[in-house]
C-alpha cells in the first residue's frame, strides 16, 4: 500500500471520528436539555401545589376568624336592674353587661354612700335581668330583710318585723333607720312620760324625729299597747 492511499485511510477515520464526536455530542445535548425540561416543570408543579395548599389554609384560618366573630357578636344581651337605697345615684335603671354582678350595679349608681351597710349586700351574686338592688344604710338592718330587696313587702310578710314603741328597749329602737342613743333615749322618756304611744303619729312630737326621718320608719313601727 502506498502512502498516498495510506493518507486517505487516515484522513476518512479522522472524518468518521469527528462526525461520530459530533452525532454523540448532539444527542448528548438534547438530553441534557430534556432533564432540564423536566425538572424545571415539577418544580413548577410542585411550586404551584404549595401555594394552592398555603392558599387553602389561609381560607380556612379566615373562615374560622369570620365564625368566632360571628360567635362573639350574637353574645348574651345586656340586662337592666334598678338600684336604689344608700348609693351616690339611687333610684335609677342601670343597663349591665351579662353576667354581672351586684358589685357592678353598685358602682354604675355612682357606688356606695358613707352609711352604706355594704356587709349585709353579698357583692359577688350575680345580677339577673329586671332585678332591683337595695343597698341598706347603716341602722336599716332590720328593714333590709333580704339582700336583694323584694319588689313587694306585705303587711302579713312585714309585720313580724315591726318595732313596738311601747316595747322595744334601748337597742332595738337603735336598730332603726336613723335613731341613734340620743333619740332612742328620748323615745323611752316620752314613752314614760305619756304612758306609751297610742299611734305611730305620735312619735312626731318626740323632738329630734321630723317628717323626713318619720317617713322612713312609718313602716318598721307599731304602737301596740304598754305592757
Amino acid at each position: 500500500m502506498t502512502n498516498e492511499k495510506k493518507k486517505k485511510i487516515r484522513l476518512v477515520l479522522i472524518g468518521a471520528l469527528i462526525l461520530a464526536g459530533g452525532i454523540l455530542y448532539a444527542i448528548m445535548g438534547s438530553r441534557g436539555q430534556e432533564t432540564f425540561v423536566v425538572e424545571r416543570t415539577v418544580e413548577s408543579r410542585l411550586s404551584d401545589s404549595s401555594r394552592q395548599s398555603a392558599e387553602s389554609e389561609a381560607g380556612m384560618i379566615s373562615e374560622e376568624g369570620t365564625t368566632s366573630g360571628e360567635e362573639e357578636s350574637s353574645g348574651p344581651p345586656d340586662i337592666f336592674v334598678h338600684v336604689c337605697g344608700a348609693v351616690a345615684h339611687p333610684d335609677h335603671v342601670y343597663r349591665l353587661p351579662a353576667g354581672s354582678r351586684v358589685e357592678d350595679a353598685v358602682n354604675a349608681a355612682g357606688g356606695p354612700e358613707p352609711d352604706a351597710a355594704l356587709r349585709m349586700l353579698n357583692l359577688a351574686a350575680f345580677l339577673s335581668d329586671g332585678q332591683r338592688i337595695y343597698v341598706p344604710a347603716e341602722g336599716e338592718e332590720s328593714f333590709a330583710q333580704a339582700i336583694l330587696f323584694p319588689e313587694i313587702i306585705t303587711e302579713e310578710s312585714s309585720g313580724s318585723h315591726l318595732t313596738d314603741l311601747n316595747k322595744a328597749s334601748k337597742i332595738e329602737l337603735e336598730e332603726l333607720p336613723g335613731i341613734g342613743p340620743a333619740l332612742a333615749e328620748r323615745i323611752i322618756a316620752y314613752r314614760k312620760e305619756h304612758g306609751g304611744f297610742s299611734n305611730v303619729e305620735e312619735l312626731l312630737n318626740v323632738k329630734g324625729i321630723g317628717s323626713v326621718l318619720f317617713s322612713r320608719l312609718q313602716s318598721l313601727i307599731t304602737a301596740g299597747t304598754e305592757a
